[in-house]
């Protein structure tokens, strides 16, 4: 395992190391997505909120900026 003798901080396969992992392991495929472990409806609700509080009114602060701005 290289060494940067430069770095102030252990790099993520000396810290992997440490706690006694090999230096290569296998990483198995993903057999369910996060979203699908989720409650029916949680993720259209934070999508919505997103919506809510970020997605939409971003355009009308955009035009006003650049109305003040010209």
């Amino acid at each position: 395992m290289e060494v940067d003798e430069l770095s102030s901080h252990p790099s993520c396969a000396q810290r992997l190391s440490a706690l006694g992992y090999p230096e290569r392991f296998t990483i198995e495929p993903v057999a369910t997505s996060a979203l699908a472990l989720l409650e029916d409806g949680f993720a259209n609700r934070v999508f919505a909120e997103l919506d809510e509080l970020w997605t939409n009114p971003v355009p009308s602060k955009l035009q006003s900026q650049a109305e003040h701005s010209g």
